[in-house]
């Protein structure tokens, strides 16, 4: 039916799913009926803006104010609020394999699905084998575990390997997707090295679900490393075009057991195409953030470039498990000079705040009307101890509020 809710029969599912009474479940469907929400569209990104619970009035969320937060973008040309928010995770146990969980990678719409690549792995365990992997959703809230990218070291018969942040990148000059993967040495967290594949099927549509043939390594730690790159090697990659040329945000950490406040920093690598040679730029790393910025996805907002990352909060000396329920922004004209960043309350207060530390954001997909919705890891309340939490996939709508 025309403009039936794509939510209607989630919401339904997810009622009935918890065993509410039965009055609680006409209520809950009648003021949704009332309010508009059954019958028009919900789609990601369409339906009225649900004002987050945290902004009536100057009540603390996770910390912050209304105005506190303000106050920390105010710098910047716009600032987010939730729209819209749910209070389970779109990906956790009740589709992943036992005892598996996801973390990091990209989140993105092609054609009218919405598109996942993930780090799936054991939970606790870090530095084991993981896998990369490819889900598929039509309404954001329903997802299939499509096709497996890239294998775990065991079942692949490499050497034990820890494989990270699968991300998906069209090149328009080729019709083609390429997909870039940080690769760690052995069983640690060091020595990160990215490497890039390329779908074996060109066209936008057609080949954003591979399959992939490897293309080899693209950078890595060696002689033209800088001074502020730490041992964990290059532990992210996003590139993007800016100028005529090719840009890339690049991580890497000082993060080792002997550290007790480490690093973790970003900087610009440039290269005339896609496939290369890329090459770190001077004047790194970018002075965004003073301690920590993990793993930032770039996308175009009105004229400005716009990356969003894995933050804490400002002022914290590291990264702080149960840090928070934020996210980091920053924004550009031209793609290479970044304003300082800001922050995003991702997960106010009340049910939908399910994860104990939020972790990291997966993109953000234009929905229409200044909605965007974004993707992100987290962990599991009460699941596991602090390097032994179960980590899903969330989801919530972002409002962009500009400041004049």
């Amino acid at each position: 039916m025309a403009g039936k809710s794509i939510f209607s029969d989630v919401l339904l599912d997810h009622l009935l799913s918890v065993r509410v009474g039965r009055r609680q479940l006409l209520g809950t469907l009648g003021a949704a009926y009332l309010s508009g929400a059954l019958p028009a569209s919900l789609a990601l990104g369409r339906g009225p803006v649900r004002r987050d619970p945290c902004w009536d009035g100057e009540a603390p969320c996770n910390g912050y104010t209304r105005r506190a937060l303000q106050h920390v973008n105010r710098h910047l040309p716009f600032h987010f609020e939730v729209a819209k928010q749910f209070d389970r995770p779109a990906i956790d146990t009740r589709i992943l394999t036992p005892g598996f969980c996801l973390e990091g990678g990209v989140a993105l719409k092609v054609g009218k699905l919405y598109r996942l690549f993930s780090c799936q792995f054991h939970h606790g365990n870090w530095n084991e084998p993981t896998r990369l992997t490819y889900w598929v959703s039509r309404d954001g809230l329903a997802w299939k575990f499509r096709a497996v990218i890239k294998p775990d070291a065991i079942s692949s018969g490499e050497a034990v390997t820890p494989f990270w942040e699968p991300t998906p990148i069209f090149d328009h000059r080729d019709n083609r997707w390429y997909l870039f993967y940080v690769e760690y040495r052995g069983s640690s967290s060091a020595g990160g090295k990215i490497r890039m594949m390329a779908s074996t099927k060109m066209g936008y549509e057609l080949g954003i679900g591979g399959p992939w043939r490897d293309l080899g390594t693209i950078m890595q730690p060696g002689a033209d490393s800088q001074s502020w790159e730490g041992p964990q090697g290059v532990d992210s990659f996003y590139p993007y075009q800016a100028n005529g040329r090719w840009y890339a945000m690049y991580g890497s950490s000082t993060w080792g057991a002997t550290n007790p406040h480490p690093l973790w920093l970003i900087g610009l690598a440039s290269a005339p195409a896609l496939k290369g040679p890329w090459k770190r730029c001077t004047g790194n790393p970018l002075q965004v953030e003073k301690v920590y910025w993990e793993n930032p996805l770039v996308s175009r907002i009105g004229g400005w470039y716009v990356a969003i990352y894995d933050a804490v909060a400002p002022g914290a000396p590291t990264y702080i498990h149960n840090g928070g329920h934020i996210a980091g922004y920053t924004c550009s004209k031209d793609g290479i000079h970044w304003l300082p960043g800001g922050r995003i309350l991702v997960q106010p207060n009340g049910p939908a705040n399910w994860s104990s530390d939020l972790r990291t954001p997966m993109g953000l997909i234009p929905e229409g009307k200044g909605v965007y919705t974004m993707f992100y890891t987290g962990f599991m309340k009460g699941v596991g101890s602090v390097f032994t939490r179960y980590e899903s996939v969330g989801v919530a709508q972002l409002r962009i509020v500009w400041h004049h």
